[in-house]
């Protein structure tokens, strides 16, 4: 016979002292990971609270225009006698854009300064008539206190000195009318040299070379437009038409990005310079100018922001 069978109670209180060492040690091992739990530490920051404007923008869209735009026109009347210049062309300032025939007008200061040799030398001819009748004149008011002339040759060499004393005026006059006539025919071939008023891009060229030009004010589209269009891009604007609720929050020196088109990777920096204080009243907006410098003449007249 087995033991366990001869021995009943001895096979019970072993299999009761097992089970209690097996509770024992599983009540041990849940209490020591009950106690790393407790013992975790929690890491909490803590700052000061800010005081400060929210980060606001404002997203528009707009058109580039040059920061000056130019009609080019002629002072003069004429046939345009040459072009230096076609579109495209980078122009400096005072830079010869074309000419005006200018064979009528060089011929006029020719005249003009044969004119007014010829007016100096009739004052200088009237200074020596003047001179002689004041030597006379001086001449009878001696002899006469001896009598040796009458008060009646006295009073003709007083007037005879007074004569050419106003005929020197009158000379001096015309010779004054004939610097002025010089003047006015200098300048006038002067405008039929045709110059740049500032450096820039030639954008339109609408005449051809032998187009008659004229100085008074045209109706045709063509005179309208100019000869050519000059266009000044080293600085940019944008005007931007903003939104009534957004006005308050426009300021003159306020930074803009801008993005262009032909441009989607790059960001440019411009600068709000003028803000017209008035709304149309059509839209309900108010026009606001940006200005950003283009040395490397990359954006253009015209191009999307």
């Amino acid at each position: 016979m087995s033991p366990l069978v001869r021995h009943p109670f001895l096979t019970l209180g072993i299999v009761i002292a097992f089970a209690i060492t097996v509770l024992v040690i599983f009540r041990l091992s849940t209490g020591a990971k009950a106690d790393t739990k407790k013992s975790r530490l929690i890491t909490v920051g803590v700052v000061s609270p800010l005081r400060q404007d929210l980060d606001i923008r404002l997203a528009y869209t707009a058109d580039i225009s040059p920061n000056q735009v130019v009609n080019i026109f002629s002072r003069v009347d004429g046939y345009i006698a040459k072009l230096h210049v076609d579109k495209g062309d980078f122009v400096r300032t005072n830079q010869l854009l074309l000419e005006i025939d200018h064979t009528d007008y060089q011929h006029a200061v020719n005249q003009a300064k044969a004119n007014l040799s010829s007016a100096k030398a009739k004052v200088s001819q009237q200074d020596a008539a003047v001179r002689s009748a004041k030597l006379a004149f001086d001449r009878m008011q001696i002899l006469i206190k001896d009598q040796f002339v009458s008060q009646q040759d006295l009073d003709n060499a007083q007037v005879n000195l007074d004569a050419a004393r106003a005929a020197h005026e009158a000379l001096q006059a015309q010779f004054n009318q004939m610097e002025v006539a010089l003047a006015q025919a200098e300048t006038s071939l002067a405008y039929s040299y045709i110059r740049a008023p500032f450096p820039g891009y030639i954008a339109e060229r609408n005449l051809d070379t032998g187009a008659y030009v004229t100085s008074a004010t045209a109706n045709t589209s063509t005179m309208s437009r100019g000869i050519m269009s000059l266009h000044d891009i080293s600085t940019v604007r944008v005007l931007i038409e903003v939104v009534e609720r957004d006005i308050p929050l426009v300021k003159i020196g306020q930074k803009a990005e801008l993005r262009a088109e032909a441009y989607p990777d790059q960001v440019f920096e411009g600068t709000v310079t003028r803000i017209v204080h008035a709304l149309n009243r059509s839209t309900r907006t108010m026009t606001v100018e940006i200005d950003l410098p283009n040395g490397d003449r990359r954006l253009k007249g015209g191009m999307f922001v």
